[in-house]
């Protein structure tokens, strides 16, 4: 697919460019609000995790964190398992090369406290990749998303990255129909120019265990 060869493709310069258009610092703002205590113990699933920008600011907040960081590209991971080396966080990230919208074998058996999805929907069915990736989550966990907006800035985006962003409705109703309660709309403020014109954010609960086998 063309967004897996841009991305294998980019991945050396991919942090310059998340530096320059203020990602970097809008993740952590998004972390900053995801609402768990900050030395509790947590289990992330950083799901599209990319070169890591999501793991790192995870580490930052949630120091006693254990991550497993997924990418369906190769090179996206060796650059985000560089990154990680450069900190004291390397052997406390678990990395996956595989694609979130199917059953994961390297995590048969395991749920986490909380999933975080980056830029991961807009490349793939919502709902069916919520319904897959809510089995990795605990009940009354955590599952925070951050979609590309369906504005005339998030479509061009789009065109250049390979994706159609969905609307804010379809998003939510992704999770909310797989079992998920929203509790938490996060808006960029200005200062996070130009990347606030793109991204936002929203937190979810896993209510209850859907049936997955019914899904399969």
């Amino acid at each position: 697919m063309y967004h897996q060869y841009l991305y294998s493709n980019i991945s050396k310069f991919y942090d310059l460019f998340l530096y320059l258009n203020n990602y970097k610092r809008a993740v952590d703002y998004f972390v900053k609000h995801i609402s768990l205590p900050e030395n509790q113990h947590i289990r992330l699933l950083d799901v599209g995790a990319g070169t890591g920008l999501y793991t790192l600011a995870i580490f930052k907040r949630f120091p006693n964190a254990q991550v497993t960081a997924i990418d369906i590209s190769e090179n996206m991971i060796k650059k985000l398992q560089t990154n990680v080396k450069k900190g004291s966080s390397a052997k406390s990230v678990k990395t996956i090369i595989s694609d979130a919208t199917k059953p994961i074998r390297e995590l048969e058996g395991d749920v986490f406290d909380l999933i975080v999805a980056g830029g991961l929907l807009e490349y793939v069915d919502p709902d069916l990749t919520v319904r897959n990736l809510t089995r990795y989550l605990k009940t009354g966990g955590l599952f925070f998303n951050s979609p590309v907006k369906n504005n005339f800035w998030g479509r061009f985006v789009g065109l250049t990255m390979g994706f159609k962003p969905y609307s804010k409705e379809k998003n939510r109703k992704a999770f909310t129909d797989n079992c998920f309660t929203h509790i938490k709309e996060l808006v960029l403020p200005i200062k996070y120019f130009p990347i606030s014109l793109v991204k936002e954010g929203d937190l979810f609960r896993k209510d209850n265990n859907l049936n997955i086998k019914k899904l399969e």
